[in-house]
């Protein structure tokens, strides 16, 4: 094979693997920040503590591992939307996976209840404040949520929620 030809297939193997590695790369998506739940002001009107409703969400079609620490900075419980209630002595972790459930992708954007999912940010989390459990169906009640997973629960109390959650789509 002469030389110039030689040249031609590599430079064209380079370019096909390059774009494998684009695409691959795009498969993989992160989300990580932190907050203090006391910067988000005072508790709302009616309530004695801070209430913040911590929201994981995702596409359906997307894999996610979703890593969420919880130092508190005082007295603080965790709510869960079934009602159940968990004290929070020390820092605390919440690790846990939010399967694929073998969705098709889709073309949409839900933008709404603190977070934004389009098809470059299939995952995302969000920390909202002065929601309290008996307004929690009021907030994601008027959403179309057809084709989203969400995780959430509420941080009663002043804490440092970090969150961390690593996603694939496929």
């Amino acid at each position: 094979m002469p030389a110039k030809n030689r040249t031609k297939l590599i430079i064209g193997v380079l370019i096909v693997i390059i774009a494998f590695e684009l695409f691959g790369l795009s498969l993989f998506h992160t989300v990580s920040f932190q907050l203090n739940t006391a910067d988000l002001g005072p508790p709302p009107q009616g309530e004695t503590v801070q209430s913040s409703l911590v929201t994981v969400a995702k596409w359906d079609f997307v894999y996610a591992s979703v890593h969420i620490n919880i130092v508190p900075s005082g007295p603080v419980r965790l709510q869960f939307p079934n009602g159940t209630l968990i004290n929070v002595t020390g820092s605390d972790n919440l690790n846990f996976v939010m399967p694929s459930s073998g969705g098709i992708p889709l073309a949409g954007t839900l933008g709404a209840a603190g977070f934004y999912l389009d098809q470059s940010q299939p995952i995302a989390a969000s920390v909202s404040p002065g929601l309290t459990y008996s307004n929690y169906d009021n907030y994601y009640g008027n959403l179309d949520l057809s084709g989203v997973d969400i995780y959430s629960f509420f941080v009663l109390g002043n804490a440092t929620v970090t969150i961390n959650i690593y996603g694939a789509s496929l």
